[in-house]
């Protein structure tokens, strides 16, 4: 958009790219680490063993939190610095393209539409 000269339409790509980024970075950082903690579950006692790697992949991935800024810490400066300062406008807009996603499908009688439901 910035490209083709309309500040405006990057401006506002800018800001969802704001408002998305720290959701997720925290979603991936938590499905990180749940699926490192299923994969130690899956080997039982021998998940701690440096052999299979499991250990090694649960410490890298326990690890990312921290570097990233903790799940927490995103969270509260995605509600106070994205959501709160903009007096809840960037929450309205993306629930608003959800809603507007979501409604064609609720009366469908597709499979789609049943899911929906």
């Amino acid at each position: 958009a910035e490209v083709n000269g309309d500040h405006a339409e990057a401006h506002r790509l800018d800001e969802r790219l704001g408002f998305l980024t720290p959701i997720l970075k925290g979603f991936l950082t938590e499905a990180g680490k749940e699926a490192a903690d299923l994969g130690i579950q899956v080997y039982g006692g021998h998940g701690y063993i440096k052999d299979n790697k499991a250990e090694q992949v649960y410490r890298d991935v326990r690890i990312a939190p921290v570097w990233e800024g903790t799940t927490q810490i995103q969270a509260l400066d995605l509600l106070g610095r994205k959501i709160m300062l903009q007096k809840l406008k960037p929450i309205t807009e993306h629930c608003n393209e959800l809603y507007k996603l979501c409604w064609k499908h609720m009366f469908d009688t597709s499979a789609l539409g049943t899911h929906a439901r």
